[in-house]
């Protein structure tokens, strides 16, 4: 009877050492997409990135996946009054990625909120201290003055700006006319060259 009653025990005992090591083998296993980076973080501290691919990290480590594609994010229109004092509505469309998977997970709480946000303070600098005509007429300077004002943080928060597209229209009764400037980004300096399409002459 003791030996039975021994025999159950140490079963027991095996069967709770074989579930406790499966666990932390499969706890231990983290898998990282191709368009990922890993950002590893374990007690607080930064320890480290892991590329694509099946990885072996402690079972207490944190892994942070982070997405290296290319992304696009539309920024609200807001209607602002440039220097002329004309009315319009302005928006605009990035296309970004991370470059430095820890900066972005450290150097900001959200680094998508905080590129909209300083999208949006650029957007409203640029456009009240411009006037439509001449924006209209030629929309390069604003728009790589635009670009440099939202690649500068974004660099701080591990982001790549890409592209920077605006959508400007007078806000009148009629339909607004839109402005698309389009700016490659994808060098330390922007390329001077852009493309624009207006459905109806706006000014004069």
């Amino acid at each position: 009877m003791a030996d039975s009653a021994t025999v159950v025990g140490a079963s027991v005992v095996v069967f709770v050492v074989v579930l406790v090591l499966v666990i932390l083998l499969l706890r231990a296993t983290r898998a990282v997409a191709p368009y990922q980076q890993g950002v590893v973080t374990m007690f607080g501290s930064y320890r480290g990135t892991i590329n694509p691919g099946l990885h072996f990290v402690s079972p207490l480590a944190v892994v942070l996946r982070v997405d290296l594609r290319s992304q696009s994010m539309s920024v609200r229109p807001q209607t602002l009054t440039t220097k002329d004092q004309r009315v319009v509505t302005v928006g605009a469309e990035l296309r970004y990625r991370v470059v430095d998977p820890p900066k972005s997970v450290f150097q900001s709480v959200d680094y998508r909120a905080s590129l909209m946000q300083e999208t949006d303070l650029a957007l409203q600098a640029e456009l009240r201290n411009n006037d439509l005509t001449a924006l209209i007429s030629d929309p390069l300077p604003v728009g790589v003055r635009l670009a440099a004002a939202i690649t500068t943080p974004a660099t701080a928060w591990g982001v790549k700006v890409e592209a920077v597209t605006l959508r400007i229209g007078e806000a009148n009764s009629g339909a607004a006319a839109p402005l698309g400037v389009r700016l490659a980004t994808s060098s330390p300096t922007p390329a001077r060259s852009y493309e624009s399409t207006s459905s109806r002459r706006v000014g004069g």
